[in-house]
């Protein structure tokens, strides 16, 4: 019996000690899985279990979306400085380096763009509840589609959703930083909330990189003929009143009279300073001038005025009668190779925008003669004068 009694004491130790090193491992192991488990939700963001193979990833977004789209907002921060006039060089590196990093991975092209164009039909028919539904899920499919992803920003405004509509153009421009109507979109999203300095920049921003700033400039007329919101209005006016200033040519460009005197008055000032320094020579045979030839070349100098003054900003500070002139070389295409001032106004911001409106109307358009350009605008110099 005592016997007996010994063995079942033993028994019961023996199971104590086994039930102990089973508690002692088991916590041992919880310990190094939340252990691990905080090692993740440090590295990813992620709380919770760790995943299984069958668990579904989150598809996050790289971290250089972030990065660009506080890139845009910096380019709009510039631009509330008098419309970014004092810092295009920054505007425009921005621009560059935007441009420069990786976009959105391509999807299913043709589903998205089928979804686009039912998108677009309804906002025709101004079901802008159902056009973004169309857009949304035309984004699903291809979110590095430029055009879905604004038209998606733009049914967001019409449909009165104007913060999810700011961010979606925020993230449209960090796609296409230079998109001019993505630019005018976000002014009218800032117009609406009564944020009239947000969308003035905007709307500089939408002139800085309109390919056809007098269509722009008829176009926000136009608009604010019939705008009924004060801000948005409001907003328009002061922009407007901005690119007038300048882009000084916009007031009067639909008056051909008005850009001929002015672009006459340069060639004339352009002819002078090739005479004086002897840099570009009107090629003459027995004495005679080439009627045709120099037709051609007074031509194309016009037609390279216009474009120059066209693309030219006007920087912030002091810039009447100044004028510098500018040595220009061109590849056989009018592509832009350099633009330098070899003759200053005396303002280094001044000829800086100078030679900036150069690059920016680049390419030149150049006379179909190929012996004429060859001659005369391979490397030329022209007065750069924006009265």
């Amino acid at each position: 019996m005592r016997d007996n009694r010994l063995v079942g004491i033993v028994l019961v130790l023996v199971i104590f000690i086994l039930l102990c090193i089973y508690f002692f491992i088991r916590t041992d192991s919880e310990s190094e899985f939340k252990s691990e488990n905080a090692v993740s939700v440090k590295a990813t963001g992620m709380q919770g279990n760790i995943s299984s193979p069958a668990t579904p990833q989150v598809n996050y977004e790289a971290p250089e979306r972030d990065a660009t789209k506080a890139m845009v907002m910096h380019m709009l921060e510039y631009a509330m400085d008098d419309g970014g006039l004092s810092h295009e060089s920054e505007i425009q590196q921005l621009k560059l380096q935007i441009e420069a990093l990786p976009k959105p991975a391509k999807g299913n092209k043709k589903a998205a763009r089928g979804l686009n164009a039912d998108g677009l039909l309804s906002s025709k028919n101004y079901d802008f509840n159902n056009a973004v539904k169309m857009f949304e899920q035309a984004h699903e499919m291809d979110k590095s589609d430029i055009e879905i992803i604004s038209n998606l920003g733009f049914s967001y405004v019409k449909q009165g959703n104007l913060d999810l509509a700011q961010q979606t153009i925020i993230n449209a421009l960090s796609m296409s930083p230079s998109r001019a109507s993505v630019w005018a979109d976000l002014g009218v999203a800032y117009g609406l909330k009564g944020d009239v300095n947000n969308a003035v920049a905007c709307f500089s921003n939408t002139y800085r990189f309109s390919k056809d700033r007098l269509k722009t400039h008829q176009l926000m007329n136009k608009l604010n003929e019939t705008e009924d919101v004060a801000t948005l209005k409001q907003a328009r006016d002061k922009a407007i009143v901005w690119a007038e200033n300048a882009y000084p040519l916009l007031i009067n460009w639909g008056e051909p009279k008005v850009v001929e005197q002015v672009a006459a008055k340069n060639i004339a000032e352009a002819e002078s300073a090739k005479q004086t320094e002897a840099e570009v020579k009107v090629k003459v045979k027995n004495a005679e001038p080439k009627s045709n030839e120099q037709s051609e070349t007074a031509r194309s100098i016009l037609d390279i005025q216009r474009k120059v003054v066209g693309s030219w900003i006007r920087p912030a500070t002091r810039t009447q009668n100044l004028k510098c002139t500018i040595k220009v070389k061109l590849m056989s295409d009018g592509t832009v190779i350099s633009a330098e001032v070899i003759s200053s106004s005396g303002d280094e911001i001044f000829d800086r925008s100078a030679e900036n409106a150069v690059v920016k109307a680049s390419p030149l358009p150049i006379p179909d003669d190929s012996e004429l350009f060859a001659n005369e605008f391979s490397s030329f110099q022209f007065v750069f004068n924006p009265k």
